[in-house]
Order: structure tokens, then C-alpha cells, then sequence
């Protein structure tokens, strides 16, 4: 919150209402925290309002990642940067989620194809992203028009 200054705001969505109650807690005291509880195919946040949006080891877990990229691509202001953070996949994916992933993380070329199909541009890859060397970030936005 301190990092958006005076004028900006930050959203937190999170699809457990238990983790939201935490968050909330977390938060508490910062005016400039809007915690909201999404679903499991939506994010719940207002269309176009956000100029950032940073996903961090969540994408894996998208039940139906084009609903998911839909409702993204609309809290994000045409031109707004969203930062995607996975992992590449091994042993055993999350329950629910497409056979497409290939185990626990997403594979970054179907990351990139499905937020293109769903009107996202790419940005760029972020070479040696610290973490495990199965992480990445890879940047896209959505197009001005």
C-alpha cells in the first residue's frame, strides 16, 4: 500500500474465505486495501481498475483459465501490465484443473497462448526470475484499443 502512494489503491482478491479473513486482518488499518472474494472462474474486481495486476503461483490453480483471463483482461485499464508468476510443472496438478497442464505449475508456452487467445498482448519473458529454477514471470498487456 505504501508503494501506490496517496492516489493509488490495491486490490486483493482471494477465492477462500477463510485466506480472506486473514488478509483482511493483514491489512487492517490501511485505507488504500480493498480485499475482495473472487471465484473460482472471476476475479470480483471492478472493470478497469487496475494499471498493475501481479499474479504470483496462482495461475496453476485456474479451474477454467479462459474465464479466468476474461475477467482479468477486464479489471485491467487498456494498456495495463499484468505480471504473471508460475512455476514450470511437475508431479501431480491440483484437482480441477485442465489435463493440459502436465503436472503441478504451467508449461510457459501454454501460459502464453492462453492469455493471447484471450486478448492479452505479450510483453516479454523476465530472464533468471529469482526463486526455484522452475519459476518465471512473464509480462503481457492489455492492448490499448
Amino acid at each position: 500500500a505504501e508503494q501506490v502512494g496517496d492516489l493509488g489503491r490495491v486490490f486483493a482478491t482471494e477465492v477462500d474465505p477463510d485466506l480472506v479473513d486473514g488478509i483482511r486482518q493483514t491489512v487492517e488499518g490501511h485505507s488504500r486495501v480493498t480485499v475482495i472474494l473472487g471465484e473460482l472462474d472471476a476475479t470480483g474486481l471492478p472493470d478497469g481498475c487496475c494499471d498493475r495486476i501481479l499474479l504470483r503461483r496462482v495461475y496453476h490453480h485456474f479451474l477454467d483459465p479462459d474465464a479466468m483471463d476474461r475477467s482479468l483482461f477486464s479489471a485491467l485499464e487498456p494498456g495495463g501490465i499484468i505480471a504473471v508468476i508460475d512455476f514450470l510443472p511437475r508431479g501431480t496438478a491440483p484437482e480441477g484443473v485442465p489435463e493440459n497442464r502436465g503436472g503441478h505449475g504451467t508449461p510457459i508456452d501454454l501460459l502464453t497462448e492462453e492469455m493471447t487467445r484471450n486478448g492479452f498482448e505479450l510483453v516479454r519473458q523476465v530472464e533468471n526470475w529469482p526463486g526455484s529454477e522452475r519459476d518465471y514471470c512473464v509480462l503481457f498487456r492489455r492492448p490499448e484499443r
